[in-house]
């Protein structure tokens, strides 16, 4: 059974590609402002790319947390606020995936988000969900898609369709397994793509079980690295799957499970602060409509339902409205 789990695509448009400036990943639940929070173990500065994981929350209490440099932040998981605030400097973008969530508390209806003079969302607008992007997309990606998906759980495939600017020279397609560091599967020229019908097709035999980041580097003809495009997929090469419904929760419904894997496992579900609110284990075989947590357990919010098993885990958001 072939196993798609897509993102949407996400878009950041390096306006500076400076040495300061970094791909910087999260790691735990934490405060935006806690060095422990990040894979460099210290803080975002400005032109930073920031990746949210989706087992990760992140929390901003800082009442004006500023950046003056274009930066991007990508939410696979969640930003939360706590009376915080986010003021990024015109020319940035905030890209909420599709697991991605925006919420929080405060006093008021001042913005909580600013891009440049732009507010873009109060705690009085309730949750953000994805997909979405706020801010400027780059210009040479906004006619190209970008899909990446599992194909009967032996290889990835990558494929590459649309219009490439004319300002661009080449497109490198490249492959990381922490989202921070990078190797080139192939280098594209535009006059290649173009005479295969604006179309490129790649296959990576080499993913493994859990995340696998896949980006596009696009370089104009001044030589100048000038955007990219990143997509992420959960891959799994043992064909095990498991779905927890319904989802989003409407509050009046227990949450359910539905599984495939041939082996004992455990079953755990984490609020957006990493605490347990549910731990069961199951036994091997099918499992179908399996009640895993009482709705009247679960606040509204964000929760990660995690199945660990005997290579390793799998996790799904869950939110409850």
């Amino acid at each position: 059974m072939a196993r798609l789990l897509q993102y949407s695509l996400l878009l950041l448009l390096l306006t500076s590609w400076g040495a300061s400036a970094q791909s910087i990943r999260s790691v735990q639940h934490g405060n935006w402002e806690n060095t422990g929070t990040w894979h460099i173990n210290s803080l975002p500065i400005d032109g930073d790319s920031i990746i949210i994981r989706m087992e990760d929350t992140v929390l901003i209490t800082n009442p004006s947390l500023t950046f003056n440099i274009p930066m991007h932040v990508v939410i696979y998981g969640g930003l939360e606020f706590d009376d915080g605030k986010l003021n990024l400097a015109a020319g940035s973008t905030i890209t909420i995936e599709s697991t991605g969530v925006v919420f929080g508390n405060g006093k008021g209806n001042n913005d909580k988000i600013r891009i440049g003079s732009d507010g873009l969302w109060t705690t009085k607008d309730g949750p953000i969900y994805g997909s979405l992007v706020w801010g400027q997309a780059p210009l040479s990606a906004t006619s190209l898609d970008f899909e990446v998906k599992a194909i009967d759980s032996e290889y990835v495939k990558l494929i590459i369709e649309g219009k490439i600017s004319s300002k661009i020279h080449s497109v490198d397609v490249e492959k990381s397994l922490d989202g921070v560091q990078y190797e080139t599967l192939k280098s594209i020229s535009v006059e290649e793509f173009e005479a295969n019908g604006n179309s490129a097709e790649l296959e990576d035999f080499y993913a493994v079980d859990g995340n696998n980041y896949y980006r596009l580097t696009f370089t104009d003809v001044d030589n100048a690295k000038v955007g990219q495009v990143v997509k992420m997929l959960n891959f799994s090469a043992n064909q095990r799957d498991f779905k927890v419904f319904p989802n989003p929760a409407n509050g009046h419904s227990d949450i359910q499970l539905t599984s495939n894997l041939n082996e004992d496992y455990r079953v755990v579900v984490l609020d957006s602060r990493g605490s347990i609110v549910s731990d069961q284990n199951l036994e091997s075989g099918s499992v179908l409509n399996k009640t895993i947590v009482n709705r009247n357990e679960l606040l509204k919010g964000v929760y990660m339902v995690k199945c660990i098993h005997s290579e390793g885990s799998i996790t799904q958001r869950l939110i409850v409205k």
